[in-house]
């Protein structure tokens, strides 16, 4: 790899679509995601240089979302007005955030991301070549959120946008050469079919008969992160017959795309290129067709569910994202004054800087949080809506593995560059198990973290190369099955896990970048408190002497006062422990609904 020196002339790839390089040329690539780690002998023979990462630091990365923040709301205005047009209708700016407030959120991301890592990568680099993207068969446009988030990894998807903004900012200094054509059958997208077993059709056959014993009066709670067995409690408990989500399950939706209108409201862009028209411009390029062509269907799909016609409330803690079908139900009904209430999804609602104005914060007229109050007024503390909290099967092997619990390249919606900051991830991993003494080192199993969509980033073979000896499971086994066969537990990301095994009173130790800067400063005092006992770290090597020095005999570093005072401090604030969860979210719920009743 040569050095960076903007005297250098580089033919400019932006994918690892191969086909889309010309070797023969000084090559800059725009990201480490452009080489496979399985290639990399091969690569290491080219002449080359990868763009410095885009958004990298704490301020730029606080800086790019508040931006996104800004930007989504604009847009959701726009979207709003657009929508509105199209399918006739005059809907509230709450009914489109409920609807695609998290698809909006992502597509402005992205093109924030894919934008401006050019335009930093043109102004630091001589950048006079690239290929030509010939895709006049081919269209961006997915066919709902789910696919829009897979596709967020998708190499010619990706190929095709910065293509796109390339031409869109116009540097007259670049030739383009080297035409790649794509068509509509090279992008055999890579959805996630979830296969239809026999789970699936016992499932599918209690939803046709419960959906019988359904009254029109009834609420609707599903995906509440209980678990379906309490779910079904909890329904009884109201007398009410148990309902079920079957996502967006059945025969395949139309996937013709407007062509005509989209076009119309796609409008050409004036040099210099303000941020706001390529978002606008972009829109429909993008939209998914749940939210135009199919919208109609989908909306009698709704109609056809076997769900309450005029539910008493509706209640979910996980299907706001991707589940179409419950999106525009919860949409259609609060806006006729039906409560809409949403649990707490794992951690990070309250600490992390990055979970900001969320659709299921905003638009929901009460958020049940796992006991955290403040900030927003719509906040209800409640509890760990978990099925692992408490978990009394979880009892720990005293003699069991050090289990190494890792994340996984995150996938490329986020503003700034994932691959780039999951390399320095990566070594630090590496860091932590070579900083371990050599005879807890043979109890190591790491945990990969699995994703639908395997990236180019060959996790295994790093481990591999590095590490031949630790062993490696690919997160396929269940995560407390391995949590009871170990004596203690290492998260290396700030993840839900951490909460649940707290919760459970299970020894862990956490370390991950940064320290505590992802983190509000309101809530650090609390982080501080995991801190001061040796539960929380802020590099490998600290987390790593830890585990050196209370290996043999955890129980009494775990046991000590100090120790215990902290974990009960944080699990007061952030998971709330329920003896009795089902009881208890009722009471909430009927206490909500009663307010809400009240007060309208």
């Amino acid at each position: 790899m040569v050095k960076n020196k903007k005297s250098d002339s580089y033919y400019l790839v932006t994918t690892d679509n191969k086909n889309s390089w010309d070797t023969s040329k000084k090559i800059l690539f725009l990201g480490e995601w452009c080489c496979n780690y399985s290639k990399k002998n091969e690569i290491a023979n080219l002449d080359y240089n990868i763009a410095e990462p885009f958004c990298i630091s704490r301020k730029e990365k606080n800086e790019s979302i508040d931006f996104v923040v800004e930007k989504t709301k604009y847009m959701l205005g726009y979207a709003r007005e657009t929508l509105n047009s199209y399918h006739g209708t005059s809907h509230e700016l709450r009914y489109w955030n409920i609807v695609l407030g998290h698809w909006l959120r992502r597509y402005v991301t992205i093109l924030y991301n894919r934008y401006f890592t050019l335009q930093k990568a043109l102004k630091n680099y001589n950048v006079t070549e690239t290929a030509n993207v010939s895709y006049r068969t081919y269209s961006l446009v997915m066919q709902n959120s789910s696919e829009s988030v897979i596709n967020a990894d998708n190499k010619e998807w990706n190929m095709v946008i910065y293509d796109m903004l390339l031409k869109i900012i116009n540097p007259t200094s670049i030739l383009y050469s080297n035409t790649i054509s794509l068509n509509i059958k090279d992008i055999e997208f890579e959805r996630v079919k979830k296969k239809k077993g026999v789970k699936w059709f016992v499932k599918y056959l209690i939803h046709s008969n419960l959906k019988h014993f359904v009254r029109d009066s009834d609420s609707l709670i599903i995906n509440t992160y209980l678990g379906r067995i309490n779910e079904a409690i909890l329904k009884l408990k109201l007398f009410e017959a148990p309902t079920f989500e079957m996502g967006n399950d059945g025969l395949p939706l139309p996937f013709s795309i407007d062509d005509k209108f989209r076009d119309e409201l796609t409008t050409t862009l004036d040099s210099p290129v303000h941020f706001d028209d390529l978002l606008k411009m972009m829109f429909l390029k993008l939209l998914p067709t749940c939210f135009l062509e199919s919208y109609d269907e989908y909306i009698r799909r709704v109609n056809q569910s076997g769900w309450p016609k005029h539910p008493k409330f509706i209640f979910t803690s996980n299907a706001f994202d991707t589940n179409e079908i419950f999106k525009l139900y919860a949409a259609m009904h609060s806006e006729v004054g039906v409560p809409y209430f949403a649990g707490q999804h794992g951690n990070a609602y309250c600490t992390h800087r990055e979970v900001i104005n969320q659709p299921e914060l905003d638009s929901v007229d009460k958020f049940f949080s796992w006991g955290w109050g403040g900030g927003l007024k719509n906040i209800v503390p409640a509890f760990a809506l978990s099925k692992h909290i408490p978990n009394k099967k979880i009892k720990r092997d005293k003699n069991g593995m050090l289990l190494l619990v890792e994340n996984s390249l995150p996938p490329h919606y986020e503003p700034y560059d994932t691959t780039s900051e999951y390399g320095s991830y990566q070594e630090e991993q590496f860091k932590l198990i070579k900083s371990l003494h050599s005879d807890i080192r043979d109890h190591v199993l790491v945990r990969l973290f699995k994703r639908p969509i395997e990236p180019n980033w060959c996790e295994e073979l790093r481990w591999e190369d590095e590490l031949p000896d630790i062993r490696l499971e690919k997160g396929v086994s269940p995560f407390m099955s391995l949590v009871k066969r170990s004596r203690i537990v290492i998260f290396s990301f700030d993840t839900t896990g951490i909460l649940e095994l707290l919760a459970n009173n299970f020894p862990l130790i956490c370390f991950w970048r940064e320290g505590t800067s992802h983190v509000h400063d309101r809530e650090k005092y609390y982080y501080e408190l995991l801190l001061e006992v040796g539960v929380f770290h802020d590099n490998p090597e600290s987390a790593a002497q830890k585990v050196n020095e209370v290996w043999d005999d955890i129980d009494s570093w775990w046991g000590h006062e100090k120790v215990q005072d902290a974990r009960k401090q944080f699990c007061e604030r952030y998971v709330k422990i329920s003896k009795k969860p089902v009881r208890e979210l009722k009471q909430i719920l009927l206490d909500q609904y009663h307010d809400h009743n009240t007060q309208g």
